[in-house]
């Protein structure tokens, strides 16, 4: 479901002196309770077709799974019904779901655990993963898009830009396999798989996330280096600049005090849109490196036919990436007093 964004006025001088949102904390209440509704309302859609997809599209027993095919079929019918899934689904959805509503999303067929308690120990490696893979690309991309574009049309900004064009034609998945054949089985500075906690051991938990990371942020950083390279030139083609050079501001500072002010806004939504990539991205890239994350559970989950971890898995990661365009969008109020939440 599309939720609705702030709308921007360009025009202060149509708004009351200090009409801005730092005194409009109210109408930013009232923004964050309508997106916070409509959250809900796309976790149910989404949970309907999820339980139903996964029982109708995708198919399979799970019970059949479980027990073998040695197992006979009062075995299985006994099973069956201890699970509930001998039931009509739109009972055991209704179940599922007021059960859902008290906190409690089930608990897997596949592991002797609560489904909360699977996600919560799974979401730790994801969303470190998560937050490397985008630090890495923003790292990256914003000084290689601003080089490009201040050199532009020069040798740096063509290495740079057929730089950018094999990242994003890469799959992470094939980036993946090459990072480990080159830096973890050949110059062996890295290994090829595993995963620790970094509050156990946090310089072998960054080694471990090193190659996952790039695996995961480089498609990301390129895509992202692209946006900030057309930004910058756009900006520098503006009248204000002009000005600016006239004044005998220094390059450095027409780009860090005036055009990274337009670009930021546009730059973070970006960087908040691309967060359901990252976590799309993040399962391709746990199974190859063998993170022990929400990714790497989720695919497991489908191929088990382990209904309670697919559906709390999927609202998981609904609701992270919501939840990041919610909050996105609320640090507008902190960089831009023009956005109105009316």
């Amino acid at each position: 479901m599309t939720s609705p964004s702030p709308t921007t006025s360009i025009d202060r001088r149509s708004r009351p002196a200090g009409d801005g949102i730092s005194t409009g904390n109210g109408a930013v209440w009232r923004y964050v309770v309508r997106r916070s509704m409509l959250i809900g309302v796309s976790l149910v859609l989404l949970s309907v077709g999820v339980f139903f997809l996964m029982r109708y599209a995708i198919g399979g027993d799970p019970v059949a799974l479980m027990l073998g095919r040695e197992a006979s079929q009062e075995v299985i019918a006994a099973r069956r019904a201890a699970l509930g899934l001998d039931r009509p689904v739109p009972v055991q959805y209704a179940s599922w779901l007021g059960r859902l509503l008290r906190g409690d999303l089930g608990r897997s067929f596949e592991y002797p655990l609560p489904v909360i308690e699977l996600l919560l120990a799974r979401a730790v490696p994801t969303i470190e993963l998560t937050l490397l893979a985008t630090a890495w690309a923003v790292l990256i991309a914003v000084p290689a898009g601003m080089w490009a574009a201040l050199r532009h049309r020069s040798k740096v900004d063509l290495a740079l830009s057929v730089g950018t064009v094999c990242g994003i034609s890469l799959p992470s998945f094939f980036l993946a396999i090459l990072l480990i054949a080159f830096f973890a089985l050949e110059l062996k500075w890295f290994p090829t798989s595993g995963y620790v906690a970094p509050w156990e051991r946090p310089g072998e938990n960054l080694r471990l996330m090193a190659l996952p990371t790039v695996a995961l942020g480089t498609w990301y950083a390129s895509s992202l280096m692209r946006y900030v390279r057309s930004a910058v030139l756009d900006q520098l083609r503006q009248p204000y600049i002009a000005v600016a050079r006239s004044k005998g501001l220094g390059p450095m500072r027409i780009v860090w005090v005036h055009i990274m002010r337009n670009v930021l806004i546009p730059l973070i939504t970006m960087v908040g849109m691309n967060v359901p990539f990252m976590l799309g991205g993040a399962v391709t890239v746990e199974t190859v490196f063998a993170v022990p994350g929400v990714g790497r559970t989720l695919l497991g989950a489908i191929l088990a036919r382990d209904y309670p971890v697919v559906q709390g898995t999927m609202l998981f990661l609904a609701m992270a990436t919501l939840v990041t365009s919610l909050l996105v969008d609320v640090l507008y109020a902190a960089i831009d007093p023009r956005v109105s939440y009316e």
